[in-house]
């Protein structure tokens, strides 16, 4: 008897169609400043510290996406890129700690320990595969990074590492915007 294959051809055709989508929506998310350029030149006053509260403020709603990035491609043609990437990168990270601690103080009102499996199953899947995941998640544009939040603070994990990793994440992906933008 032949082994049935774990995966069919229509679940590698899904996943195929929603990395797919996932790849458009980013590149269409991070062409946005060609087309609003013209709408942030008053953002010129604001210089790199309105770069870093705008990212700070797009990344503290929890759940309501806010397309911070425009500001740093945009900000990249304004500035010097790689600072406009550092201040960008900074105030996103402090901004994602709301989430965080959203998470983090809900474990105790909702009783995260006494669902045994959930609780066991979140604090393994952050200890083993926390770091990648957090970094993956903030380098793509993607709204339902405030959720990864959520769960990273529920399930007890260093808010130090999870700065961190966030900032690297958001640093690398906000110096190709930055660049792309200085460039176009």
């Amino acid at each position: 008897m032949a082994k049935k294959n774990k995966f069919t051809l229509s679940s590698i055709y899904k996943q195929k169609v929603l990395f797919g989508l996932l790849f458009v929506a980013s590149t269409a998310i991070i062409l946005l400043p060609l087309f609003f350029r013209t709408i942030f030149e008053g953002f010129k006053t604001l210089g790199l510290l309105g770069i870093m509260l705008i990212n700070f403020l797009g990344s503290a709603t929890i759940l309501v996406p806010a397309p911070s990035i425009i500001s740093v491609g945009v900000g990249g043609n304004l500035y010097n890129p790689l600072l406009v990437a550092l201040f960008a990168s900074l105030g996103a990270s402090l901004g994602e700690t709301v989430g965080f601690l959203f998470g983090y103080s809900s474990k105790k009102v909702l009783n995260v320990e006494n669902h045994k499996i959930l609780y066991h199953l979140n604090k393994f899947t952050f200890k083993k595969y926390g770091s990648v995941a957090i970094f993956v998640f903030s380098f793509i544009p993607n709204p339902f990074f405030d959720g990864i939040g959520i769960i990273v603070g529920m399930s007890s994990y260093s808010l130090k590492k999870f700065l961190f990793i966030v900032f690297m994440g958001r640093l690398l992906r906000n110096i190709l915007v930055a660049l792309l933008g200085s460039a176009l």
